[in-house]
Protein backbone atom coordinates (compact mmCIF):
# COMPACT_ATOMS: atom_id res chain seq x y z
CA UNK A 1 0.00 0.00 0.00
CA UNK A 2 1.24 3.50 -0.85
CA UNK A 3 0.86 6.75 1.03
CA UNK A 4 1.50 10.22 -0.31
CA UNK A 5 3.38 12.31 2.25
CA UNK A 6 4.61 15.80 1.36
CA UNK A 7 6.45 15.26 -1.93
CA UNK A 8 7.11 11.55 -1.32
CA UNK A 9 5.26 8.38 -2.17
CA UNK A 10 5.86 5.94 0.68
CA UNK A 11 5.27 2.22 0.90
CA UNK A 12 4.75 0.13 4.03
CA UNK A 13 7.70 -2.12 3.18
CA UNK A 14 10.27 0.61 2.58
CA UNK A 15 9.12 2.58 5.60
CA UNK A 16 9.14 -0.54 7.78
CA UNK A 17 12.66 -1.34 6.59
CA UNK A 18 13.86 2.16 7.51
CA UNK A 19 12.46 1.69 11.02
CA UNK A 20 14.02 -1.76 11.36
CA UNK A 21 17.39 -0.41 10.22
CA UNK A 22 17.42 1.94 13.22
CA UNK A 23 16.10 -0.84 15.50
CA UNK A 24 19.06 -3.02 14.53
CA UNK A 25 21.41 -0.24 15.68
CA UNK A 26 19.74 -0.03 19.13
CA UNK A 27 21.71 -1.25 22.10
CA UNK A 28 20.08 -3.36 24.81
CA UNK A 29 20.11 -0.23 26.97
CA UNK A 30 18.06 1.63 24.36
CA UNK A 31 15.58 -1.24 24.13
CA UNK A 32 14.32 -0.29 27.56
CA UNK A 33 10.93 0.58 28.96
CA UNK A 34 11.21 4.33 28.33
CA UNK A 35 7.54 5.08 28.82
CA UNK A 36 7.58 3.36 32.23
CA UNK A 37 10.39 5.73 33.21
CA UNK A 38 8.28 8.66 31.98
CA UNK A 39 5.32 7.32 33.97
CA UNK A 40 7.49 7.14 37.11
CA UNK A 41 8.39 10.81 36.59
CA UNK A 42 4.66 11.65 36.39
CA UNK A 43 3.90 9.60 39.52
CA UNK A 44 6.78 11.19 41.43
CA UNK A 45 5.82 14.77 40.57
CA UNK A 46 2.06 14.51 40.00
CA UNK A 47 1.05 15.15 43.62
CA UNK A 48 -1.45 12.29 43.47
CA UNK A 49 -2.87 13.41 40.12
CA UNK A 50 -0.88 11.24 37.74
CA UNK A 51 -3.27 11.52 34.81
CA UNK A 52 -3.17 15.32 34.99
CA UNK A 53 0.64 15.32 35.20
CA UNK A 54 0.76 13.06 32.12
CA UNK A 55 -1.58 15.56 30.46
CA UNK A 56 0.67 18.52 31.30
CA UNK A 57 3.69 16.66 29.95
CA UNK A 58 1.86 15.82 26.73
CA UNK A 59 0.40 19.30 26.24
CA UNK A 60 3.84 20.87 26.66
CA UNK A 61 5.75 18.33 24.54
CA UNK A 62 5.57 19.82 21.01
CA UNK A 63 8.94 21.06 19.74
CA UNK A 64 10.69 20.30 23.04
CA UNK A 65 13.34 17.81 24.08
CA UNK A 66 12.44 15.41 26.88
CA UNK A 67 14.55 17.38 29.36
CA UNK A 68 12.85 20.65 28.36
CA UNK A 69 9.47 18.94 28.47
CA UNK A 70 9.99 17.73 32.04
CA UNK A 71 11.21 21.16 33.16
CA UNK A 72 8.19 22.90 31.62
CA UNK A 73 5.78 20.48 33.29
CA UNK A 74 7.48 21.04 36.65
CA UNK A 75 7.38 24.82 36.11
CA UNK A 76 3.66 24.55 35.39
CA UNK A 77 2.75 22.54 38.51
CA UNK A 78 4.93 24.83 40.64
CA UNK A 79 3.11 27.92 39.39
CA UNK A 80 6.13 29.33 37.57
CA UNK A 81 6.23 31.06 34.20
CA UNK A 82 6.09 28.38 31.50
CA UNK A 83 8.19 29.20 28.46
CA UNK A 84 6.00 27.74 25.75
CA UNK A 85 3.18 28.80 23.41
CA UNK A 86 0.14 30.16 25.22
CA UNK A 87 -2.19 27.65 23.55
CA UNK A 88 -0.24 24.75 25.10
CA UNK A 89 -0.30 26.38 28.53
CA UNK A 90 -4.05 26.95 28.09
CA UNK A 91 -4.46 23.21 27.54
CA UNK A 92 -2.66 22.66 30.85
CA UNK A 93 -5.07 25.07 32.52
CA UNK A 94 -8.00 23.12 31.10
CA UNK A 95 -6.48 19.81 32.24
CA UNK A 96 -5.97 21.28 35.71
CA UNK A 97 -9.68 22.15 35.88
CA UNK A 98 -10.77 18.77 34.47
CA UNK A 99 -11.89 15.71 36.40
CA UNK A 100 -8.69 13.95 35.26
CA UNK A 101 -10.22 11.09 33.30
CA UNK A 102 -8.44 9.84 30.21
CA UNK A 103 -11.44 10.76 28.07
CA UNK A 104 -11.53 14.36 29.25
CA UNK A 105 -7.76 14.86 28.98
CA UNK A 106 -7.68 13.31 25.50
CA UNK A 107 -10.45 15.67 24.37
CA UNK A 108 -8.42 18.64 25.66
CA UNK A 109 -5.20 17.47 24.00
CA UNK A 110 -7.07 16.97 20.72
CA UNK A 111 -4.18 15.87 18.50
CA UNK A 112 -2.87 12.48 17.38
CA UNK A 113 0.67 13.02 18.63
CA UNK A 114 -0.15 14.53 22.02
CA UNK A 115 -2.97 12.05 22.63
CA UNK A 116 -0.70 9.08 21.85
CA UNK A 117 2.10 10.52 23.98
CA UNK A 118 -0.34 10.93 26.88
CA UNK A 119 -1.62 7.36 26.58
CA UNK A 120 1.89 5.92 26.32
CA UNK A 121 3.04 7.73 29.46
CA UNK A 122 -0.20 7.17 31.38
CA UNK A 123 -0.49 3.47 30.44
CA UNK A 124 3.04 2.38 29.49
CA UNK A 125 2.30 -1.35 29.45
CA UNK A 126 -0.63 -1.29 27.05
CA UNK A 127 1.83 -1.15 24.15
CA UNK A 128 -0.65 -0.43 21.37
CA UNK A 129 -0.23 3.34 20.94
CA UNK A 130 2.53 4.77 18.79
CA UNK A 131 3.62 8.37 19.19
CA UNK A 132 4.46 9.84 15.80
CA UNK A 133 6.61 12.95 16.20
CA UNK A 134 9.29 14.49 14.00
CA UNK A 135 11.84 11.90 15.16
CA UNK A 136 9.50 8.99 14.42
CA UNK A 137 8.88 10.40 10.94
CA UNK A 138 12.63 10.91 10.41
CA UNK A 139 13.27 7.28 11.33
CA UNK A 140 10.50 6.11 9.01
CA UNK A 141 11.72 8.31 6.14
CA UNK A 142 15.38 7.35 6.64
CA UNK A 143 16.67 10.91 7.07
CA UNK A 144 16.18 13.90 9.33
CA UNK A 145 13.05 15.87 8.51
CA UNK A 146 12.19 19.41 9.55
CA UNK A 147 9.64 20.25 12.23
CA UNK A 148 7.35 21.41 9.44
CA UNK A 149 6.81 17.78 8.40
CA UNK A 150 4.42 17.39 11.32
CA UNK A 151 2.37 20.42 10.33
CA UNK A 152 -0.65 19.48 8.31
CA UNK A 153 -0.18 15.73 8.73
CA UNK A 154 -3.53 14.10 8.00
CA UNK A 155 -5.15 11.36 10.06
CA UNK A 156 -4.50 8.92 7.18
CA UNK A 157 -0.80 9.84 7.06
CA UNK A 158 -0.50 9.55 10.84
CA UNK A 159 -2.21 6.13 10.69
CA UNK A 160 0.15 5.05 7.90
CA UNK A 161 3.20 5.73 10.11
CA UNK A 162 1.56 4.00 13.08
CA UNK A 163 0.90 0.94 10.88
CA UNK A 164 4.54 0.90 9.77
CA UNK A 165 5.76 0.95 13.37
CA UNK A 166 3.34 -1.86 14.22
CA UNK A 167 4.57 -3.90 11.24
CA UNK A 168 8.17 -3.33 12.34
CA UNK A 169 7.36 -4.40 15.89
CA UNK A 170 5.59 -7.53 14.67
CA UNK A 171 8.62 -8.45 12.56
CA UNK A 172 10.89 -8.62 15.66
CA UNK A 173 8.17 -9.61 18.18
CA UNK A 174 8.17 -6.53 20.41
CA UNK A 175 5.43 -4.05 21.28
CA UNK A 176 4.88 -1.10 18.93
CA UNK A 177 5.49 1.22 21.87
CA UNK A 178 8.91 -0.32 22.50
CA UNK A 179 9.76 -0.15 18.79
CA UNK A 180 8.94 3.55 18.71
CA UNK A 181 10.64 4.49 21.99
CA UNK A 182 13.84 2.49 21.36
CA UNK A 183 14.32 3.83 17.83
CA UNK A 184 13.48 7.33 19.10
CA UNK A 185 16.28 7.09 21.69
CA UNK A 186 18.76 5.80 19.11
CA UNK A 187 17.78 8.45 16.54
CA UNK A 188 18.37 11.27 19.05
CA UNK A 189 21.88 9.89 19.68
CA UNK A 190 22.60 9.56 15.95
CA UNK A 191 21.39 13.11 15.41
CA UNK A 192 23.63 14.45 18.20
CA UNK A 193 26.69 12.74 16.66
CA UNK A 194 25.96 14.27 13.25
Amino acid sequence: MKQQFKTHTLTHIKTRNNILRVWEMCSDEEKNDWYSDANRFAVLHGNGEVSKMCGYISALSPLKTWEQNKRLALDYINGLQVGHFGSFVMKCDMIKQSNGTDEEILAILNGNKTQSFYLNIRHPHKGDNVTIDRHAISIAMGYTVEDSYLRGITDNQYSFFVACYRMSADKVDVSPTLMQSATWQKWRKIKRVK
